[in-house]
């Protein structure tokens, strides 16, 4: 929910639409890049995953992450999600940044130490700050076990500061 809507609805129905328009005119669709864009307006599906474990399990979530990043990428969502770009990216069948690409990229990062991508400011921002969330839940929950799922890249975790934590990192593609 961003500024009062379902930003997802609104991006679905744009998508919608071109992909329509592309099927009139017979024009071929990158159905790879289509399934990515999909992905980024969907909701992550880690967390549909623990949203549906914790409300079968009466277990409580908290979300760790920063607002802000999501904020940025979002504030040029009509920008984004025009029909040119859309169709600029659905409507060629080069490869694109897909989720055979992330999978690969990740197993070279957990299985050979292989950094393809770098660890951007960004990233070390939103780490302190998720490691300062985390912390503060495990005071709250003392003897409780915690769970944090995030994204393969956080696991890099170059400044350390997850490891306090002891955390036991799993790979979800194994």
């Amino acid at each position: 929910i961003f500024k009062g809507f379902d930003t997802s609805q609104l991006c679905c129905g744009v998508v919608h639409s071109v992909l329509a328009q592309m099927r009139r005119g017979r024009e071929t669709c990158n159905e790879e890049a289509l399934s990515f864009l999909n992905a980024y307006i969907d909701l992550p599906s880690e967390y549909e995953a623990a949203s549906l474990y914790c409300n079968e399990n009466g277990v409580s979530l908290h979300l760790v992450d920063m607002d802000l990043f999501s904020y940025m990428k979002l504030k040029n969502t009509d920008e984004l999600f025009s029909e040119n770009n859309i169709r600029s990216i659905i409507g060629t069948q080069e490869d694109g940044h897909t989720g055979a690409h992330e999978r690969i990229i990740a197993r070279l990062f957990f299985d050979s130490g292989i950094q393809t991508v770098p660890h951007t400011e960004e990233m070390r921002i939103r780490d302190k700050y998720m490691s300062r969330r985390i912390g503060a839940l495990m005071e709250d929950h003392k003897g409780k076990r915690i769970t944090h799922i995030t994204g393969w890249q956080h696991l890099k975790d170059p400044y350390n500061v997850f490891t306090p934590f002891h955390p036991a990192k799993v790979f979800p593609y194994d």
